[in-house]
């Protein structure tokens, strides 16, 4: 599984950045493989992950005596051709286009909000010039943003009705979803199917609802897992809320707490699986030892995400080098939302490689990769980090690629066995060459809010 991994070399003189590129680390993975023997592999490459997946996947025929690959999955594909910068604008505006797609090719959101595409121009147009004021409120065009871009769970399914209220200067859909009074359930098969039934499972499914879902909501969810598996749950559990739930959001994640008891959290089969596979993968049976070892695994992962060096590198070796600030520019004046968009996260990147200490990779690392391996692109349809245009651009760029959308998701989209995306992604492992069955997707399409629903 590849998620952001390098292997940093370090010298006389300390980390030596020259090392931290994903041909690099290609080659230190197929070396370590070779190492430990392996006769064949398989890759899942996720977000970063990907494109040090389509490195192994370029690079491979040219080691000696290397294991084969037998199939490869992508999730939230970030290819090696994409150009950073230029993307970047896209990164918070095609979500939108995906969704209002998915409107026009629904009957009956299609004719409930026909020419949708160009009243939400006009909309934002207008907010910029000038709040709505109704009802005693005051929105702005920052606000109705806010909303449009919390597509997750089943927000996604009241954005049409909102944008045509707001049109109207009518703000009940708008308030509702900014309370959480709509769009906050769990679509069917997500998150693993987490049933709230549980009171342990509808506290993690609130916890990450709470932070808007998608990866800040996903994150959470660990560190959610690791306090289960504390000495003292409840009290740990009080202590995240406390330090990563400010506001509002702590206060209702609190009162949940106030009537969540360590019998009930005992009782849960969610924990107690939990514990379960955890102690089984470290071999480790008593009660104690457990929670230090998930203690320390937890300072583990956050280490591991303090990356910002390997991705200083990553991009000042790879991306930057070959762009302007004005390839951005030029992608923000080509959206169909560009308010959506944020040109100093833009200028931002683009600045990112002033005095850094590396040199810029031969162009061709920007070539488009060639590989006839199996290989499953798995595309979230609201992914904002890697939008849907770069997983149609892997798959493309692969000739033996089955390319599936995901509705109603976002970034990293497999992180279960047993949801439906864990049945799909685990059915093209153990046969690449079987029809997928992807029939449970359809529970995951937007059941659209019509006007008066």
């Amino acid at each position: 599984v590849l998620n952001g991994i390098c292997w940093p070399q370090f010298t006389k003189q300390g980390l030596d950045l020259s090392q931290f590129t994903t041909a690099a680390s290609a080659r230190d993975v197929v070396e370590l493989l070779k190492a430990l023997n392996y006769e064949g592999f398989t890759l899942h490459g996720v977000s970063y992950g990907t494109r040090l997946a389509m490195t192994i996947m370029a690079q491979l025929p040219t080691f000696d005596d290397a294991p084969a690959l037998r199939s490869v999955v992508l999730d939230s594909a970030f290819p090696p051709s994409i150009y950073t910068i230029a993307a970047f604008p896209r990164k918070d505006h095609d979500f939108m286009l995906q969704l209002l797609a998915e409107c026009r090719a629904d009957a009956g959101c299609r004719q409930a909000y026909p020419n949708l595409d160009n009243r939400l121009a006009a909309l934002l147009d207008k907010l910029e010039d000038e709040p709505l004021t109704a009802k005693g409120e005051t929105v702005t065009l920052d606000d109705v943003v806010k909303q449009l871009t919390m597509v997750e769970a089943s927000q996604a399914a009241y954005l049409p009705r909102m944008i045509v209220e707001l049109e109207a200067g009518v703000l009940d859909t708008y308030l509702a979803l900014r309370e959480g009074t709509v769009g906050a359930d769990f679509p069917a098969n997500y998150a693993g199917d987490l049933d709230r039934s549980d009171p342990m499972q509808a506290f993690i499914v609130d916890a990450y609802d709470a932070l808007g879902g998608g990866v800040s909501g996903s994150e959470m969810v660990v560190y959610l897992n690791f306090s289960l598996i504390d000495a003292d749950p409840l009290a740990a559990l009080r202590a995240l809320v406390e330090k990563h739930f400010p506001g509002d959001a702590g206060e209702q994640l609190n009162a949940k707490l106030a009537t969540l008891t360590t019998k009930a959290i005992a009782e849960s089969p969610y924990v107690a699986q939990l514990q379960a596979d955890f102690a089984a993968e470290a071999g480790i049976g008593d009660p104690e030892d457990l929670a230090r070892l998930a203690l320390a695994k937890q300072r583990l992962s956050v280490a591991g995400r303090l990356a910002q060096p390997f991705f200083n590198t990553i991009h000042c070796v790879e991306d930057i080098p070959f762009e302007r600030f004005e390839d951005g520019v030029n992608s923000y004046h080509d959206l169909a939302f560009p308010q959506l968009s944020n040109m100093e996260l833009s200028q931002t990147m683009a600045d990112l490689c002033r005095n850094w200490p590396v040199e810029a990779a031969p162009i061709q690392v920007k070539d488009p990769v060639s590989s006839t391996v199996p290989t499953l692109v798995l595309q979230g349809a609201y992914d904002r980090r890697t939008p849907v245009f770069m997983g149609k651009r892997a798959a493309r760029e692969l000739a033996n690629s089955t390319y599936v959308l995901v509705p109603q998701t976002g970034h990293e989209i497999w992180s279960y066995a047993g949801d439906c995306v864990g049945q799909i992604a685990g059915a093209f492992i153990q046969d690449p060459g079987a029809e997928l069955d992807l029939s449970c997707l359809d529970g995951r399409k937007p059941q659209w809010a019509l006007p008066g629903g």
